[in-house]
């Protein structure tokens, strides 16, 4: 396993004494960039606006992964799009390569479904763009002056298969309709669902969870919309006074919370999220096991007003409408 220093430092951690005999660590060193420190060489929470940077400073230093590959001479390679790089050096000493996405099939399918029809339906009524969402994507295509999904490089270049963090059970015709797209076989490793963290490192948290009544807590997770190149605080996005009137009604937690703990409470009864958050595998099981859905209303313009929020809110959770 390969990544940056500030990744495996993290990955350390996770690999127990059950597993560390299979698994070797190796750091790829990136190339210094002024705006992007190497505590930010990682997609965890880093700030929208330097995902391009992160990716040009993996180009910058395929040179140093290169010579990691010579050194493991493995028999396969698998990489994911901030590495394209990793597949064409593997090519050219015979080593066979295969994408990894931790996208689900559904927003794969939909993302190059609609970059290469514009204009045409997608085949999944389910999903769908508001007109707002149409005029941002034909802005974002005309700045990329293509009109290519971001990742098309990097799927046609895997070598027969890409595999996804996903499964059968959620993706199932997503799978099959981005096979026929990709002309690669998708093969689901699952949702890569963490292990639930320890009760004991956030007993805090879920002694307050334990004086609530069953399914009446709201669970909203801002995820990357607090990210960590802009440092910003809870307190400091939230109004003066919202933190007091929230009082013992509600807890703000800042960092990364136990999310899959929290979720599995009996206490919550519903979870509210941008759609980036949702699609994370703990999240997609949750929403699977719990059946009631519903998108806030925008205005025009793709603005969320907080009244559509609670509205939203009062018909999953109260109202329990909005059934899968």
């Amino acid at each position: 396993m390969c990544s940056t220093p500030v990744n495996v430092s993290s990955i350390k951690k996770r690999v127990t004494q059950k597993y560390s005999p299979s698994i070797e660590i190796f750091e790829i060193r990136l190339l210094s960039l002024p705006n992007l420190p190497p505590q930010y060489h990682t997609t965890n929470g880093l700030s929208p606006h330097l995902m391009s940077t992160l990716k040009k400073a993996f180009e910058m230093s395929i040179l140093n992964f290169a010579k990691i590959l010579q050194t493991l001479n493995p028999d396969l390679v698998i990489y994911d799009f901030k590495l394209p790089g990793a597949v064409e050096y593997a090519s050219s000493v015979n080593i066979p390569a295969a994408q990894f996405l931790t996208y689900s099939a559904a927003v794969i399918a939909f993302w190059i479904d609609i970059s290469y029809k514009l204009g045409e339906m997608f085949p999944f009524p389910a999903i769908n763009l508001c007109e707002y969402e149409i005029l941002s994507l034909k802005k974002l295509l005309k700045d990329l002056a293509v009109r290519k999904f971001p990742f098309d490089e990097g799927l046609r270049r895997s070598q027969d298969i890409i595999l996804m963090k996903t499964c059968r059970v959620l993706d199932d015709k997503y799978m099959d309709y981005l096979s026929s797209l990709v002309s690669k076989k998708i093969v689901p490793v699952g949702t890569l669902d963490k292990e639930s963290t320890n009760r004991d490192d956030h007993e805090e948290t879920m002694q307050w969870l334990d004086k609530k009544h069953k399914g009446s807590t709201v669970f909203v997770s801002f995820g990357s919309e607090f990210p960590q190149g802009e440092r910003i605080s809870i307190r400091d996005a939230l109004q003066e006074d919202n933190l007091e009137r929230v009082g013992e009604r509600g807890i703000v937690m800042e960092g990364w919370a136990p999310q899959a703990t929290i979720l599995q409470h009996s206490s919550i009864g519903g979870f509210v999220s941008h759609w980036m958050e949702f699609f994370d595998g703990k999240h997609e099981i949750w929403c699977a096991n719990n059946c009631h859905a519903y998108e806030a209303a925008r205005e025009e313009d793709g603005k969320l007003q907080s009244k559509e929020i609670a509205k939203a809110i009062r018909k999953v959770v109260v109202e329990e409408v909005g059934r899968l």
